[in-house]
């Protein structure tokens, strides 16, 4: 069996560098990472910024994004943490808060599609309840895989988000993460390809991706942008 660790980690940092590339990050720039190791992020880093860090897990209570002054990040990016949070809405409100006009969000977490769905309902704890508002306050449970995919790919829900945070304005929507993220993580610790073969199935993902991702992908890449209050 491929060592697993090596692989997930390859293709955890090409989601990573993606990030940074949306994010348009410039020396001296200062940043929110939510989400990852900071060690293994700042390793992948060709500008020298100013970056603070929260856990995934400990988003609802973070001191650092409690104390993140107005108009002061250039970026904030966040991976796997908004199917965790029990209050989607009020990381945002501090989100469109705190990043500078032209500042930018970047976001990568659970997609449900129907490969994705198949995977997820096979686990002992399926963690997808598709009947919720995904910007209500305080929900419960606050571990919810379809949250992302409700929030972003329902009309309705979409419109509402808008509404309510019109500075926040959606550049790039794309589903990732067919092959090699999948493949790389097998329940139980698993994978099924060495870490020599990342790149070109990642390769391949970007040439099927217009064509399958919407019904294969795992995850759902969001870019948003700060716009000036008009």
């Amino acid at each position: 069996m491929p060592d697993r660790s090596a692989a997930h980690k390859a293709v955890d940092n090409n989601y990573w560098m993606r990030q940074i590339k949306a994010a348009e990050l410039t020396d001296d720039a200062s940043i929110l990472v939510v989400g990852g190791d900071r060690d293994e992020f700042a390793s992948l880093l060709d500008h020298k910024v100013n970056a603070s860090y929260v856990d995934a897990d400990n988003l609802d209570s973070s001191d650092v994004l409690n104390d993140v002054e107005e108009d002061s990040l250039d970026a904030i990016l966040v991976r796997d943490a908004l199917w965790q949070t029990k209050n989607p809405a009020a990381f945002f409100d501090k989100a469109q808060a705190g990043l500078k006009p032209g500042g930018h969000l970047v976001i990568i977490e659970p997609g449900i599609t129907l490969v994705s769905w198949l995977f997820y309902s096979l686990g002992r704890d399926a963690r997808m309840n598709f009947k919720v508002d995904p910007l209500a306050d305080d929900q419960r449970p606050p571990r919810n895989l379809a949250r992302p995919s409700l929030l972003f790919t329902k009309l309705e829900n979409r419109i509402a988000f808008m509404e309510r945070f019109p500075q926040l304005h959606i550049t790039k929507q794309r589903w990732v993460s067919m092959l090699a993220g999948p493949l790389s993580d097998i329940r139980g610790g698993y994978s099924l390809i060495p870490e020599s073969a990342v790149k070109g199935i990642l390769d391949v993902e970007e040439t099927l991706s217009p064509f399958l991702a919407r019904w294969l992908s795992f995850r759902l890449f969001i870019v948003m942008e700060k716009r000036a209050k008009s």
